[in-house]
């Protein structure tokens, strides 16, 4: 048996990692997908929207296992297993309480399990954020057309300097000539 040297192939993969390809990628997802997905209908669907009167009656009937208060939204969970077949919900007014529309159904305080979920840091993130981000946006921008601009005209300027060498060697061409007669 003959050792056959077998050559061992290298692939190699070179990135550039160009920013401006990155920015206008990343402004195209913030302002297009969303809106795609929305017209698509990807995010409709996911939890069954109901009137809160007809929350109130699944818990007289005792079907409602506990409540979720998320603000002025209310998530009910129905008895069985918590996967999102059996979560509901519904809005309350601003500003009421839903122990008080618990009494005004006549349902006593006791009969569902309430829970009160806080919201405060995810609303103080997306508020943050939707002061920050387009401004930061908006600077991006001016960044890049200012350079832009400060590229056109260094552009103008290297225009200049090959006109000029090209001038020096048209003289000395006709110095040169007169030189040698």
């Amino acid at each position: 048996m003959e050792n056959k040297k077998q050559k061992v192939k290298k692939i190699e993969v070179k990135m550039k990692f160009n920013l401006r390809k990155f920015l206008t990628w990343m402004l195209f997802l913030f302002l297009f997908l969303p809106g795609i997905i929305s017209f698509l209908g990807g995010g409709e669907g996911l939890l069954e929207e109901m009137s809160l009167s007809d929350g109130l009656e699944d818990i007289k009937n005792g079907k409602v296992e506990k409540v979720e208060i998320r603000g002025d939204d209310l998530m009910f969970y129905y008895e069985g297993e918590e996967d999102l077949e059996n979560v509901k919900t519904t809005r309350k007014e601003e500003g009421s309480s839903f122990i008080e529309i618990l009494q005004g159904a006549e349902i006593e305080n006791g009969a569902v399990n309430v829970e009160v979920k806080s919201q405060d840091l995810s609303k103080a993130i997306w508020n943050v954020l939707s002061l920050v981000l387009p401004i930061l946006l908006f600077g991006g921008l001016m960044y890049f057309i200012t350079k832009r601009q400060m590229g056109a005209g260094q552009n103008m300027l290297v225009l200049v300097r090959v006109r000029q060498n090209y001038l020096l060697k048209e003289n000395s061409r006709l110095i040169l000539r007169k030189w040698l007669g």
